[in-house]
């Protein structure tokens, strides 16, 4: 598995795995404003929200009407969203109440926009960049929206995650790798190029018909096209708001169609929608060495809590064992993090925060187990050549790992790790931090009838309410 972390800077994107057959699997909930559900991070939001530059070059994108009026359009020609909006290959029709009822539930919410607007300028250039590329509708930018609040560490009760909220089939079926070290579809760039592949590969499957596409995406290929299947064979249209669909899914592209209309329009729907940069503001930088994401911040030079942002697919505070790696940093952190790496012994892109005596009978690949990390990671943290170990032997355990004292880890400002000791069980764990036994599973992929073992690892993700 090639894993990427990434800093702000025009980025390369890694595709993900390639399409090999008709992909059936997909239901994630659209919520609408006012019900979505996620972390709270704001990070460089004055940086990234401003009044001026433009460095990327418009491209015209093809025209998929959905039906025929025009859309009203900001006048700000630098401004990302305008050039989103105004490429109007969805086109809403006004006298459409299914599309209606969401515009006014996003009008007069400003407190909703404002939070997804603290998290979308970091990663909504890179995908609209991303979309120019690959000759998408530009509107498509706006599905996060929708999916995630923009949130690449979003989690759903369907077991969805990340900024296009795949679930664990549809990863698996994109090479969106997930282990205990990486998680795939948090990650900005292999989710971003999944997501445009699923899309594009949609909206040829569906007669390049956008809103079919949409529909599928939301509800899975293998429903839509059963649902077109049963109008035909009664004689009935098989245009979008024809089928019979899910709720779920008959709410999904009218409320995205919604969003096209009032980011083309705040000011009459009563919003105050800042101007948005085009310009990526991250990069990559290779690495082939295991580090821990508070080193390379320091190295960098960054708040921590900016890596985290950028590089939300690392699990565990550190890259995984085995490279290479690539890593999103600001544009304009990438030169002092080269000079960092290059005066900094790669022994010490670990940082040990915990000593271990080794017992009789302790074997190196035992200790690496009860304390979740790889063997290879504990050879390298101790500048072992070989598993040998002997009694009464000093080993550093890697940050985030072994934290005896303090059981609680930040990765972001509302979500922990949680380090299960004796007696506990996942009901109690829930109860101690105000949430259930199903979030818990969900976010760790556990049975909720699952035993738990002391010492093994849970991620607790703190929600709260967008906008009521």
């Amino acid at each position: 598995m090639r894993v990427k972390f990434l800093l702000p800077a025009g980025l390369v994107a890694i595709v993900a795995g390639c399409m090999m057959q008709p992909y059936q699997g997909r239901s994630t909930v659209a919520a609408p404003p006012g019900s979505l559900s996620s972390v709270h991070s704001p990070i460089l939001a004055a940086k990234l929200i401003t009044t001026g530059r433009s460095t990327l070059a418009a491209k015209s994108n093809q025209s998929i009407v959905a039906s025929g009026k025009g859309l009203p359009t900001r006048d700000q020609p630098d401004d990302l969203l305008v050039e989103l909006t105004t490429s109007q290959a969805f086109v809403a029709d006004e006298s459409n109440s299914r599309v209606d009822k969401y515009i006014d539930q996003y009008a007069n919410n400003q407190r909703y926009f404002d939070r997804v607007m603290e998290r979308a300028p970091l990663y909504m250039p890179y995908i609209a960049e991303q979309l120019k590329e690959k000759e998408l509708p530009l509107e498509l930018a706006l599905l996060p929206f929708i999916e995630s609040a923009y949130d690449p560490f979003a989690y759903s009760s369907s077991g969805a995650a990340g900024l296009w909220q795949f679930i664990p089939s549809t990863a698996d079926h994109f090479g969106l790798g997930r282990n205990w070290w990486y998680e795939g579809r948090k990650d900005v760039v292999t989710s971003t190029a999944a997501a445009l592949e699923y899309l594009d590969y949609l909206y040829k499957r569906f007669d390049e018909d956008w809103l079919l596409a949409l529909a599928a995406y939301n509800g899975g290929e293998g429903t839509l096209s059963r649902a077109i299947d049963r109008n035909r064979e009664r004689g009935l249209p098989v245009d979008y708001w024809s089928l019979d669909l899910s709720p779920e899914t008959r709410a999904y592209v009218p409320q995205f169609l919604a969003l096209t209309r009032v980011v083309a329009d705040p000011a009459s729907h009563g919003l105050n929608l800042p101007i948005m940069e085009r310009e990526v503001h991250f990069d990559t930088v290779t690495l082939n060495q295991q580090i821990d994401l508070e080193q390379a911040a320091a190295l960098a030079d960054i708040d921590v809590d900016m890596l985290y942002q950028l590089n939300p697919g690392f699990q565990r505070r550190l890259t995984p064992p085995s490279g290479p790696y690539e890593i999103l940093l600001p544009s304009d952190a990438v030169d002092g993090f080269k000079m960092g790496l290059k005066i900094t012994p790669e022994a010490n892109w670990l940082t040990p925060t915990h000593e271990y005596i080794v017992q009789p009978g302790d074997t190196l690949g035992e200790i690496a187990q009860r304390y979740q990390i790889s063997t290879e990671m504990m050879a390298s943290a101790n500048n072992l050549t070989s598993s040998r170990i002997t009694d009464s032997q000093i080993l550093k355990i890697p940050v985030g790992h072994a934290d005896t004292e303090t059981r609680h880890t930040a990765l972001t400002d509302q979500a922990i790790t949680y380090d299960v000791v004796n007696g506990d069980t996942l009901w109690g764990i829930a109860t101690k931090h105000h949430v259930t036994v199903k979030d818990i599973a969900t976010w760790n992929q556990l049975p909720n009838s699952t035993t738990l073992k002391p010492g093994q690892r849970l991620i607790i993700m703190a929600r709260e309410p967008e906008a009521g």
